[in-house]
């Protein structure tokens, strides 16, 4: 009796995800039609002993925000063998009725100069005027050019930072010629996004 709320579906030995044919046993299941909505549920895929929701928990105007962040499994981090203790993260989940105001470069090759010609990413992260990472509320187009000096821009120099989301990574870039320094600013979201690179 009582009321279904959310189903996990997790397997420490190889989860093929909820069952759609034959019968259910000790190690899967069908997922109930209760939970079979958005947001109602989450597979983790993998062989897993342990895990837990380790995405943004702000940025969202709502608590209820969160619920395609915490069934997305891309924010989750889990894990085989070893202990299975984990430290739960008890940061608590923040409602922001703030506006993000502007695009900020959070990562560049993981903190690894770029190769000449070779592919490289850069993270970005949207904030608010206080520095505080904040969804934006509608799909944001971007692009990413030169700041400074010659030279060639090439590759995926275009994203999109979905609306109810903060980050996003750009892989694929590839600049032509040698450079040594990012200049990481900025950009106002009222205003065409562009991130800027300097030579």
């Amino acid at each position: 009796s009582g009321n279904i709320l959310f189903g996990l579906n997790y397997m420490g030995s190889g989860s093929l995800g909820w069952r759609t044919t034959g019968s259910a046993d000790a190690s899967s299941s069908y997922l109930p039609t209760e939970l079979n909505v958005a947001n109602g549920n989450i597979a983790l895929l993998s062989s897993i002993s342990y895990g837990q929701y380790t995405g943004t928990r702000t940025g969202q105007a709502t608590l209820a925000g969160y619920k395609a962040l915490v069934t997305n499994p891309a924010n989750w981090t889990t894990g085989t063998g070893g202990s299975g203790i984990v430290t739960i993260d008890e940061t608590v989940f923040v409602a922001s009725t703030s506006t993000a105001t502007k695009i900020v470069v959070t990562n560049v090759n993981n903190s690894i100069v770029p190769t000449q010609g070779q592919p490289f990413t850069i993270s970005f992260e949207t904030q608010d005027a206080s520095d505080v990472v904040t969804s934006v509320t509608a799909d944001t187009d971007f692009s990413v050019s030169v700041f400074n000096g010659a030279g060639l821009l090439t590759g995926t120099t275009t994203g999109t930072i979905l609306a109810g989301s903060s980050t996003l990574t750009i892989t694929g870039l590839q600049r032509q010629e040698l450079f040594c320094e990012f200049q990481e600013l900025q950009v106002m979201l009222s205003l065409p996004v562009i991130v800027l690179l300097s030579q």
